[in-house]
């Protein structure tokens, strides 16, 4: 795993590899014994700086797991270099990823998590290679976007890209729904500015003034209520009556 050498730099890797087990916990069975809690004290210091490193995920995984020992085994069992299946399966994910109608932070947190999973499998993508394949499955709406970063010379990390672009995202919302399937949005397509159909208050043939298309857009979103429904009926013989 990826994450060995940086335990062993910093003299931490006694707490993988089974070198440095727990001292007992109390003198006697009675008092408790000094060198487990200071022993306790690493061991969790060590597990929450590599909890920290890790996607929610694979984080995921270790519910459960009390010790760094504990945790670094369900890892090497579940993401282990050997798990060439699994491997194969992230690596196919990873180059068919795609928005499609999803917002851009779900997008993108499944890229992180699939980057994430690959590095614990001895198996790492680079932040160059990272932002490339999230730019690739944008679509058309960030094609300006994307040009953009392309002609960048100097090296973008994944998390300033991540920045760029939940801002660009905001600024297309305010200009014009990017696509996210949403009935009102179905509508305005249906009922769009190129067009025969007429709306009060256009303005010459195939253009609708604002107010035009919201006043369609609000009606075909707007359930009507059936002329004869059970519960009007009711109403109408109650009040007769």
């Amino acid at each position: 795993m990826q994450l060995l050498p940086l335990l062993t730099s910093f003299d931490r890797s006694k707490f993988v590899d089974g070198s440095f087990p727990a001292p007992p916990r109390t003198l006697d069975g009675v008092q408790s014994n000094p060198d487990y809690i200071a022993w306790r004290r690493l061991d969790q210091l060590v597990f929450s700086w590599i909890a920290g490193s890790l996607s929610d995920f694979v984080l995921s995984r270790l519910v459960g797991c009390s010790t760094m020992l504990e945790a670094w085994t369900r890892l090497a069992s579940t993401y282990g270099s050997g798990n060439r299946q699994t491997l194969r399966g992230l690596r196919t994910q990873f180059s068919e990823l795609s928005r499609g109608t999803k917002s851009c932070a779900p997008y993108l947190a499944r890229a992180h998590d699939l980057a994430d999973r690959l590095a614990a499998l001895n198996n790492p993508i680079s932040d160059d290679e990272l932002v490339d394949r999230c730019l690739r499955g944008l679509g058309d709406e960030f094609l300006p976007f994307v040009r953009t970063i392309e002609t960048k010379l100097e090296p973008l990390s994944f998390a300033d890209f991540h920045g760029l672009l939940l801002n660009e995202e905001h600024r297309l919302r305010r200009r014009s729904p990017i696509s996210d399937g949403g009935p009102a949005q179905a509508n305005y397509g249906r009922y769009g500015r190129r067009g025969g159909t007429h709306l009060y208050g256009s303005r010459g043939r195939g253009h609708f003034s604002d107010a035009a298309v919201d006043r369609a857009t609000a009606a075909v979103a707007t359930p009507l209520t059936p002329l004869f429904s059970p519960l009007l009926l009711q109403d109408q013989a109650t009040q007769q009556g």
